[in-house]
């Protein structure tokens, strides 16, 4: 809810532009029990545009991640369950899940992409 003239601001993941959302939210769903479903930025885009709301700035950029960091933010660590079966799904799909996983060869550490969009809307 915004009254006219108030301004909405969002930053969330969002599902690069031809990425598989059934691969990146099995991930994430597993990762974290409460996401339902990752969009993309049109998605996001369209949502505020059928709401009301006028966007007068976006930016998207990709952050990079380590993947023990980002399951030790969702309550996994190494050995876990939920952790192996995370890393799995993310060597075996993470590339058409738009996730990007790469394992560097001397340090053994895989690290991945994200996808995140700011768009600031005003009613």
């Amino acid at each position: 809810v915004v009254r006219p003239g108030g301004r909405v601001a969002v930053v969330d993941m969002v599902l690069p532009e031809g990425a598989s959302s059934e691969g990146h939210d099995e991930i994430e769903r597993i990762r974290d029990a409460s996401h339902a479903r990752t969009r993309t930025a049109a998605e996001l885009r369209r949502w505020f545009r059928d709401n009301g709301l006028r966007e007068i700035g976006a930016e998207t950029h990709e952050r990079q991640r380590k993947f023990d960091d980002w399951m030790r933010i969702a309550g996994s660590e190494p050995g876990s369950a939920t952790y192996t079966e995370v890393r799995r799904l993310m060597e075996a799909n993470g590339g058409a899940s738009g996730l990007a996983p790469r394992l560097d060869p001397q340090t053994g550490v895989l690290q991945f992409t994200q996808h995140v969009l700011f768009l600031l809307a005003e009613r």
